[in-house]
């Protein structure tokens, strides 16, 4: 609005350069601005020189976001967009009906009025519909112009491509497509048919463009105008420099989302997957339907055929050649084609079941029915967020924001809804993420706010990120995937939970309690580094007295405080994705709360928040080792073969702190007395220990591929590392030896292979 309003009222061109976008939408959906005789002038704006890209953001903060009330502005500014909504409908119904009859133009219709990604763009003030509305509309009167090449249809014809050209960049496919359908009407003339014969007017197709260039000039008010690097102005010059803006814009790509991946240079499958995924299903069937029975019945002339067909191939294949991924809204133009397409071959099978038999004829009948009450009550149920709308086959607008964002989700038009709710629940000011700069706009709909990233006065880091403090947050779907932030992973804390309320389905509230029990440590599996070096978990916690502590997580297991109270387990990525039983039963009881995926200034990690709970199996007697306590033992329930890894994992509490390095023991003793396998080891290091600490030691006793059957013995126990002498046991405070005798291990030898 304010670049398109700016051009209007002061003919300067410079904002509509930093949009990227021809001005001929932009003029239209301004011009009921002009009656707001207080609104002023962008001119007036301080931004409004500055020759920094932004400048656009800082002008429309500056002169129509302090507008009162808003809405004035912005529903005036949606009614010209809304009423080329009724004209694409209206053409649609023409052009369906004029090529297969009045009910396949009635069928056309209500596809085009109730397809819930037309209903959402010809309520926005932007220029999406337009050029879905002047890419038919141009080809529509070119075909018409072919089939009768009358001198008012070429003036038509030309008028119509010039402002479809004018309305954004990417209709310019409109000029090789016309130029193709031109060269097949020249070889495969209506008379006689199927013989070719060159008997196209050329003069007339270039009159046909020749007249869309002085459109799409006037446009640009006649301009004459230098570029840089040109000898001599040329018309339309800004029209040029647009080209150069974008492709310096989108040169070094531009970020994107797509089922959890973020990429800035794009995927060929991303508009195929938005199609399926955002186009209602009763549409891809009907489509389906109708592509089968093209490709097995009768067809009209060819020239017709390309004259629906041509345009939707040429503009698909660019699309999902082009590195911008960023909304389904650039496949817009495609779908009135489309619907006029199925329109025809919809109702030619229903007509051609008739002649099979009747109960086929009404079965058919009632399908089609049901089709397109499904299809009309999806659009109605979701209403009024139909940009949200995401079909069953990923489980609806509610779980789009797996698949895409942007403009597929949020364009801010759940902040009313927003408004309400917080006024509703009582709520005076959240902390706000979105990634549109809204600024005083939001506080026009009333909602006070604290900025969050990327919002313009917020940290460049979202601070804490890993342990957010309490409050309410309202987060944009949008950034929550990482999209224009600092940090893509920066809002994983809160991808980790459901939302408390999803406003629109594309702004998700978040009510952060404090914490029942405080929260005192920190401890890092140190294989193969420990992920966080102490400056950040300070400032990812946002503590800097938690305890931290650090042991070797595919040795044993460190419990602080034994359980007693929560904490953070801190691994790296592919460490916590390991398989090992040893480490996903410890980290089960556990829940993810942040992952950072990819490589930044640390390596991928995982991030695990450990409740307060017991933290071994109970055992009946009280075995004292030194200054630690043996909590008891698990061994794998399963047979063990010679030849197999028995794995036995032993608890210990610690009661006081060892002065000097120590090794847990587990030995394995056959039949004879004589020791077949040692376990011994200690991935904890007593320099972190604490009082209360639990140490889970996990031991693997590979056995000999010939050792005998039978039951082999069991021994836990403690030792120096630097002398080897073993600790004393105690039970139940009586002496009891050097060693903790376990329950025997059953196995069977080399025989019973």
């Amino acid at each position: 609005l304010t670049s398109g309003y700016s051009y209007l009222v002061t003919g300067d061109p410079h904002l509509i350069e930093f949009d990227g976008h021809p001005p001929l939408a932009k003029a239209i959906n301004a011009l009921p601005l002009l009656l707001a005789p207080d609104l002023g002038s962008p001119a007036d704006a301080p931004a409004w020189r500055s020759d920094d890209p932004t400048s656009l953001i800082w002008v429309t903060q500056q002169f129509l976001y302090s507008y009162r009330p808003l809405d004035r502005l912005v529903v005036a500014a949606r009614l010209p967009v809304a009423l080329l909504g009724v004209l694409l409908a209206a053409l649609v119904y023409r052009w369906a009906a004029d090529l297969f009859g009045p009910a396949a133009g009635l069928g056309a219709l209500l596809l085009a009025t109730f397809d819930p990604n037309l209903l959402a763009h010809a309520g926005l003030a932007t220029n999406d519909l337009a050029i879905t509305a002047g890419s038919f509309a141009a080809m529509f009167t070119f075909y018409r112009f072919l089939h009768r090449p009358t001198a008012s249809r070429v003036v038509l014809a030309g008028l119509v491509l010039g402002l479809a050209l004018g309305t954004k960049l990417n209709a310019l496919l409109l000029l090789p497509t016309q130029l193709l359908l031109a060269l097949a009407y020249a070889v495969f003339s209506n008379k006689p048919r199927h013989i070719p014969r060159l008997t196209f007017d050329v003069s007339r197709f270039t009159s046909v463009w020749l007249i869309a260039g002085l459109t799409l000039w006037a446009t640009y008010g006649f301009e004459m105008r230098s570029l840089p690097g040109w000898p001599f102005p040329v018309p339309a010059g800004t029209h040029l420099l647009l080209w150069q803006r974008v492709a310096e814009a989108t040169g070094g790509g531009h970020p994107a989302f797509l089922m959890g991946k973020l990429s800035t240079t794009g995927w060929f499958h991303y508009f195929p997957v938005a199609f399926a995924i955002k186009t209602p299903l009763p549409t891809l069937l009907v489509l389906l339907a109708a592509l089968v029975a093209f490709a097995i019945g009768w067809r009209r002339r060819l020239t017709d055929e390309l004259a629906l067909g041509l345009f939707v191939v040429l503009y698909a294949a660019a699309t999902v050649f082009s590195r911008l991924n960023i909304g389904y809204r650039h496949l817009l133009p495609i779908l009135p084609f489309l619907f006029v397409f199925i329109s025809r071959l919809m109702f030619d099978v229903l007509r051609l079941t008739f002649y099979v038999s009747r109960f086929t004829f009404h079965a058919s009948r009632l399908t089609l029915y049901a089709l397109l009450t499904w299809y009309i009550l999806g659009a109605v149920a979701i209403w009024p967020f139909h940009l949200a709308f995401f079909n069953e086959l990923i489980g609806g607008p509610d779980q789009g924001y797996r698949y895409l964002v942007d403009s597929n989700t949020d364009w801010g038009q759940a902040f009313k809804a927003l408004h309400r709710y917080l006024e509703r629940e009582g709520l005076e000011r959240v902390r706000l993420s979105t990634y549109i700069e809204y600024g005083e706009a939001l506080e026009g709909y009333g909602i006070e706010f604290d900025p969050l990233p990327p919002l313009h006065g917020a940290p460049g880091v979202l601070p804490a990120r890993f342990n957010p403090p309490s409050g309410t947050y309202v987060i944009s779907t949008t950034t929550l995937q990482g999209i224009f932030t600092a940090d893509p992973e920066m809002y994983d804390w809160f991808r980790k939970r459901e939302p408390d309320a999803r406003i629109g389905h594309v702004i998700f509230l978040y009510r952060v309690p404090e914490p029942v029990e405080p929260v005192d440590w920190v401890a890092q599996c140190t294989v193969p580094v420990a992920p966080l070096p102490p400056d950040v978990i300070a400032e990812g916690f946002g503590r800097d007295d938690l305890r931290r502590a650090y042991f070797d997580c595919t040795q044993s297991w460190l419990i602080p405080q034994g359980g007693q109270s929560p904490g953070w387990y801190v691994l790296s990525r592919d460490t916590a994705r390991n398989e090992g039983a040893f480490i996903q039963a410890h980290l089960a009881p556990a829940r993810l709360s942040f992952e950072q995926t990819a490589s930044g200034l640390q390596p991928p990690f995982a991030i695990y928040e450990a409740a307060s709970a017991p933290a071994a199996p109970a055992r009946a007697a009280s075995v004292r080792v030194g200054g630690l306590t043996f909590l008891g033992h698990t061994v794998e329930q399963r047979p063990v073969r010679a030849g197999e890894t028995v794995e036995v994992w032993t608890y210990w509490q610690v009661e006081a702190l060892p002065e000097r390095p120590l090794s847990l023991m587990l030995h394995l003793v056959g039949p004879g007395g004589a020791p077949v396998m040692i376990g011994d080891g200690l991935g904890a290091p007593v320099e972190g220990w604490q009082v209360g600490d639990v140490i889970v030691q996990r031991h693997r006793l590979e056995l000999p591929p010939d050792a005998p059957g039978g039951d082999y013995d069991l021994y836990a126990g403690v030792y120096w590392l630097d002398t080897m002498e073993r600790w004393p046991v105690r039970v139940e405070g009586e002496p009891d030896g050097d060693r903790i005798a376990l329950p025997p291990v059953a196995v069977k030898g080399a025989t019973h292979f």
